[in-house]
């Protein structure tokens, strides 16, 4: 069993080797030695690489599909002083399509790619290559800025920086965990905010979005039209409702010339407390805060039935409350 094991790790340091070095050639860069070599177990190694370009590469590559910890250690941690970090990882889809089809990919997986994007857009050199059993089947990860909406104005709406660990770390959880689904979102990166989740929708002018900051969850009903609608809304079922009330907050109201929301309290634990939460536990709030944003969605939306008879009923989305999420 050691001697197949150990075959096996031959084979995948042989490989890895192998990608590095055909990436090289892509890059026009001469190998000239590897200066630092460090193994996670059994599943991942990270390693840089010399150049005699004096060009210093940081090689994370994992038995696995690409991962946030990963992502991190390149950007703040063994490969931030590197001039092009590069993660190799196991690939998801058919390797023999030229375009992969996204829902075969990872909330994780597809965050990452983003994140590699976004890091290129603002010259950060950042490459993800996956990998699979077949001979022929290694290639890039999806280019996601092919995307329409990276053809348009949102191109130039990219981070004009790089965001910080934490922030990274906030923006993470809302990506990877703010849904019961295992299959990739479709969301736009710079629409992810590092304290708020993506936005659900109840109608054309109504959404819904949680917020997790120092004072703790509270779950924001937004109107895009200061609708009379929203003011008895909030006059009549939520003011003084007393499961919308905490020991310590209550809801709040507010509208300016545009727009009005709501503001609900949830639970009060800061948001500095996911730094010392497992990834099981964060993923069990973030489908809780989930599933609780869609059930105050289909509160609002009797609501609304009920306070419109059948003259305008919104029907109620049983399959996502996303909203402008799609490619």
């Amino acid at each position: 069993m050691n001697a197949l094991m150990t075959n096996e790790i031959l084979r995948t340091i042989g490989l890895y080797i192998n990608l590095t070095h055909t990436f090289l050639e892509e890059k026009k860069l001469d190998y000239d030695g590897v200066v630092s070599y460090h193994a996670y177990g059994n599943n991942r190694i990270v390693f840089d690489i010399h150049t005699k370009q004096k060009y210093t590469v940081h090689v994370d590559a994992i038995q696995s599909q690409s991962t946030v910890e990963q992502l991190m250690d390149c950007l703040y941690g063994a490969g931030s002083e590197s001039d092009h970090k590069l993660i190799i990882c196991e690939g998801g889809g058919d390797p023999y399509e030229d375009e992969p089809i996204l829902k075969q990919y990872t909330p994780e997986q597809y965050y990452v790619c983003m994140m590699a994007e976004r890091c290129n857009m603002i010259g950060l050199p950042f490459s993800v290559i996956e990998y699979t059993d077949c001979k022929e089947g290694i290639r890039l990860l999806p280019h996601f800025s092919k995307r329409k909406e990276y053809i348009t104005d949102r191109k130039s709406r990219a981070f004009n920086r790089l965001p910080s660990k934490w922030d990274i770390q906030r923006m993470a959880f809302w990506a990877l965990h703010f849904s019961p689904c295992l299959s990739a979102k479709f969301y736009h990166l710079e629409d992810l905010q590092c304290s708020e989740s993506m936005q659900l929708k109840i109608s054309d002018q109504m959404h819904i979005r949680v917020k997790w900051d120092d004072d703790g969850i509270t779950y924001i009903i937004s109107d895009d039209k200061n609708s009379a609608f929203f003011f008895e809304l909030w006059m009549r079922y939520i003011r003084d409702h007393s499961i919308y009330c905490t020991p310590h907050r209550s809801p709040t109201f507010y509208r300016d010339g545009e727009k009005s929301r709501i503001c609900i309290p949830g639970d009060g634990v800061p948001i500095f407390k996911l730094n010392g939460m497992s990834e099981f536990d964060q993923r069990m709030l973030g489908v809780q805060l989930y599933r609780g944003a869609r059930k105050l969605g289909s509160e609002v939306i009797n609501i609304w039935n009920k306070h419109n008879g059948s003259s305008q009923p919104i029907e109620e989305n049983r399959g996502t409350l996303f909203s402008d999420l799609d490619f």
